[in-house]
């Protein structure tokens, strides 16, 4: 994917802060990093150092297929190839080599910007965000995100004792939203070219269908 400034900050604030940051680096040139938007895991794999011609990114391409065959990762994953790394006669050649390697291809991916927002179509009911501050917080929001996406309970109790969601309660924010003292949705925030964001993402299906939760930026 290339991608903007804008975006490379951000998906580099969500590897800086996940659980482990960066988890391997391979002997290819390429960094392997959990990278995070409100709880959605990704594998990233970003190059660490520049290709230097197309034999050289096939045999990197070729190493991280090994490696996910490998590690059989549990999430998903994908590969980030900022253009900086890149020869500028290769920028356009290696979306070809890519797509021959078996990657499927998504290029320009961009962060939204924007001087404005549009008025919203219908007034949200009145929300309070606060931080996780202890386990029991965590819990809530992993529940949240399972129902959310239709997965077993069960893995909360995982998420919370492995510290999946978060590590250090001082350096990482976990957001919650609550309608009427009950936590329907899990938020992100992140401060990017000096705009705070906040995101509201994951919400259970009983809310989704009261209307409560909604995904906005």
């Amino acid at each position: 994917m290339s991608m903007n400034l804008q975006c490379q900050s951000f998906i580099r604030h969500c590897a800086q802060h996940a659980k482990q940051g960066v988890v391997a680096k391979l002997d290819c040139g390429v960094v392997l990093a959990w990278t995070r938007s409100n709880f959605r895991f990704l594998n990233g794999f970003f190059l660490a150092t520049t290709v230097v011609d197309e034999q050289d990114l096939r045999w990197r391409l070729d190493e991280i297929k090994q490696y996910i065959k490998q590690m059989k990762p549990s999430f998903a994953w994908a590969l980030f190839i900022e253009p900086e790394w890149l020869p500028l006669e290769m920028i356009e050649r290696s979306k070809e080599i890519c797509s021959v390697a078996g990657f499927i291809l998504a290029s320009d991916f961009k962060c939204m910007q924007a001087r404005d927002l549009l008025q919203p179509v219908r007034s949200l009911p009145e929300a309070e965000i606060s931080f996780a501050t202890c386990n029991s917080d965590i819990y809530n929001a992993a529940l949240l995100n399972l129902q959310a996406y239709h997965m077993e309970e069960s893995v909360a109790e995982t998420i919370v004792n492995n510290h999946a969601l978060v590590t250090d309660f001082d350096k990482q924010f976990c957001c919650l939203v609550s309608i009427n003292s009950t936590p329907v949705a899990t938020a992100t925030t992140v401060v990017l070219d000096k705009c705070l964001y906040v995101a509201l993402v994951a919400t259970s299906t009983q809310h989704r269908m009261q209307r409560n939760g909604i995904h906005f930026i």
